[in-house]
């Protein structure tokens, strides 16, 4: 099991977080399978991110191709305007 000591944020823009926010952050204990957890570990070293940011991230991205993917499907949409997803 991952978990994180990652401090409240309460600013626009924090340096350990990946993202600008607003308001806080909410601290996430995550239950990893082992066999993919050396996989995210190496994904994050390789990114050059902290473990957290690299989750964050991950996180995020696939929030929005989920959102895209809804919108496309109601045909308002076939790729995110130029990022190199297809959806």
């Amino acid at each position: 099991m991952i978990r994180s000591t990652v401090p409240s944020c309460d600013t626009t823009w924090c340096n350990h977080c990946p993202v600008a926010m607003v308001g806080r952050m909410t601290a996430m204990t995550l239950r990893i399978p082992d066999e993919i957890n050396a996989s995210i570990k190496a994904g994050a070293a390789a990114a050059g991110l902290s473990l957290n940011a690299y989750i964050v991230r991950a996180a995020q991205r696939q929030a929005v191709l989920d959102s895209a993917r809804r919108l496309a499907s109601l045909g308002l949409g076939e790729d995110l305007g130029g990022e190199g997803d297809a959806l």
